[in-house]
């Protein structure tokens, strides 16, 4: 399916999930039993292969899911044991930099054939299957490996950076041929590279692509925001545009949480009473798109979509030493097959890609997103329980803490009251003077941007914004918070704080 490009819809539910949240951990995700039979390229090894051992059959009593976390763990090792020996498989997935392959006799490619690595490398499908068995999710009649009404993967595209999947993603909902382009609604408070990035595609490119931003997250503004989206989706019907609903939750940096199923539904209500029509070429449709790189797969659990990015660099890879990025499409949103079809496009015809050493890379931090994640989550909602009962700091933003204002979306939305890994907050007198003060005086914590790596990394957000674009208070410092002991981050934070102006 990743291969071919080509998505399909099923028809089980009327909003079908990318991914979607159960109480219980080993229901949160696709068993990978079931997928295996849909999907060979993801089959695991006790399925591809015989399951006798030492007398007897191994899994044959096995009743429950596979887990998320048994699925990072063998990211890239078991999808690709149908190309080797199970009896003598290499446990760390082989890297694959050939360029170009050999062409049959015949002059025809089989479907299955590679032919140039801007198109497709086994490396890269590899990380994109892996991605796309993670992002897999149960209907909510599913539970079971036996039930028929599981979903397929999304397709899964990678892009050589997280910016170069937006913008491919926001080109990609352009409708085909027309050349009319896309209107994005940003969430206030989003990325500030993702508005750089659609200011640059609307100056350097055909002008098609505007935007403007919108508060997806106060709730007393839910009666304009669904006025403003009904706005825009008559308009864009009328010039044969499309209209991406861009949502990042929680926002970077200040951690606002946006409720995914409320907006989702509502965009779907919208189009239908604008009557938009399924034909790709015909514009005013609204294409649902997620920023989940503050929440990959682990510890969140999105609503039905028709998309979302991560940027790899981040969480997924983890080690701060790869620039990556990857965008999921769903097999059965209402968009999610032409969608998917235009992103194959764009990603083979202007070459984006990752390097298949990236890509390699990306899949060995897959391997370890789990037990890094749950450690990060811990450690940051201690870390933001410590800052909102200290005397120097005003706020702290956090979506664990209780006084957060989004506080019961985020436990309804995010996994296992796993809140994230980032937080921010803003020192008492609200100056950029005493905010970079107290970054100049940590030890333990390093001054650096990006994020999702092993160390804990701190940054005055406001000097690093575009002027003209602010996104952050002047007083306010990033967190990204890594591996090492929160006591010793606590007592870095503490001792830089009390003496910050002395």
């Amino acid at each position: 399916v990743l291969t071919s490009g080509v998505a399909r819809r099923t028809t089980n539910a009327k909003f079908p999930p990318i991914f979607h949240r159960h109480a219980e951990t080993n229901r949160r995700f696709l068993s990978a039993i079931t997928l295996s039979s849909r999907y060979p390229a993801c089959t695991p090894y006790w399925r591809s292969h015989s399951t006798k051992q030492g007398g007897r059959d191994v899994f044959k009593k096995r009743s429950k899911p596979v887990s998320l976390s048994t699925l990072l763990a063998g990211a890239g090792i078991d999808i690709h044991l149908n190309d080797v020996d199970p009896n003598n498989h290499p446990m760390s997935p082989p890297l694959h930099l050939s360029t170009t392959y050999s062409r049959p006799a015949s002059g025809h490619y089989e479907d299955h054939h590679f032919i140039y690595s801007r198109m497709n490398n086994p490396t890269r499908q590899l990380f994109e299957d892996a991605i796309g068995s993670i992002e897999v999710a149960d209907s909510p009649k599913s539970g079971t490996q036996n039930n028929k009404d599981v979903l397929p993967p999304p397709t899964v595209c990678s892009f050589g950076s997280g910016i170069a999947a937006v913008a491919s993603l926001i080109s990609a909902s352009s409708p085909s041929g027309r050349g009319a382009g896309t209107h994005v609604l940003l969430s206030a408070g989003c990325y500030h590279g993702t508005g750089a990035a659609l200011r640059t595609m609307h100056a350097y490119g055909s002008g098609g692509t505007t935007h403007e931003i919108v508060s997806m997250t106060d709730n007393s503004l839910q009666m304009s925001l669904r006025r403003k989206l009904k706005e825009v989706t008559v308009r864009a019907a009328a010039e044969g545009r499309n209209i991406v609903l861009w949502i990042e939750t929680p926002s970077n940096p200040m951690c606002d949480v946006t409720d995914i199923r409320s907006l989702s539904e509502m965009a779907r209500e919208i189009e239908d009473e604008v009557g938009s029509r399924e034909d790709e070429d015909l514009g005013g449709k609204v294409v649902v798109a997620v920023d989940s790189t503050w929440a990959p797969p682990d510890y969140y659990a999105a609503a039905p979509v028709d998309a979302v990015v991560h940027s790899v660099t981040k969480y997924i890879s983890g080690h701060s030493d790869v620039l990556m990025g990857a965008t999921c499409v769903s097999s059965s949103s209402r968009h999610g097959t032409w969608l998917a079809s235009n992103l194959r496009c764009v990603q083979a015809s202007l070459g984006a890609v990752p390097s298949p050493f990236e890509c390699w890379m990306a899949l060995r931090g897959m391997r370890t997103l789990d037990v890094r994640l749950r450690k990060q989550c811990a450690s940051a909602q201690t870390l933001a329980d410590f800052l909102e009962g200290h005397p120097s700091v005003a706020a702290t933003h956090y979506p664990g803490l209780a006084l957060h204002p989004q506080h019961a979306v985020a436990r309804a939305q995010m996994s296992d009251e796993m809140y994230g890994g980032m937080l921010s907050f803003e020192v008492k007198d609200g100056t950029a003077e005493t905010a970079m003060a107290v970054a100049a005086r940590l030890r333990v914590i390093h001054r650096a941007t990006s994020l999702g790596g092993t160390e804990t990394l701190i940054e005055h957000r406001a000097s690093a914004e575009p002027k003209g674009y602010p996104v952050s208070p002047p007083g306010l410092l990033r967190i990204s918070v890594g591996l090492e002991d929160v006591n010793d981050l606590i007592e870095d934070l503490d001792i830089a704080l009390t003496n910050a102006n002395s």
